[in-house]
């Protein structure tokens, strides 16, 4: 394959995987947990944060955990666009 079409590929690549971790940082972003008053195996409820009927705790780790996934797809978006690049300069003899 081309080095300038294998660079055009690379460039697809990396926007599709930008494009997912746009996708993954807005659900990030509106990402909630309801809050529920459910007891412990004691029968206590525990202590919570609620902000507007929402969890804050909760909210806040899965919005960590989608924002993780995000980060991994921003990455593999660099890697490929880092990759596309570098081809031009790469000499094949």
């Amino acid at each position: 394959m081309a080095t300038a079409s294998l660079s055009t590929v690379f460039n697809y690549l990396a926007a599709a995987f930008a494009f997912m971790a746009a996708i993954f940082w807005f659900r990030s972003s509106t990402a909630s947990v309801k809050h529920e008053e459910k007891p412990d195996e004691t029968g206590i409820i525990p202590a919570s944060i609620t902000v507007d009927g929402e969890d804050f705790i909760a909210t806040t780790l899965l919005q960590s955990k989608i924002s993780k996934q995000a980060a991994v797809w921003a990455a593999i978006a660099a890697l490929f666009q880092s990759a596309a690049l570098l081809l031009p300069s790469i000499k094949c003899n």
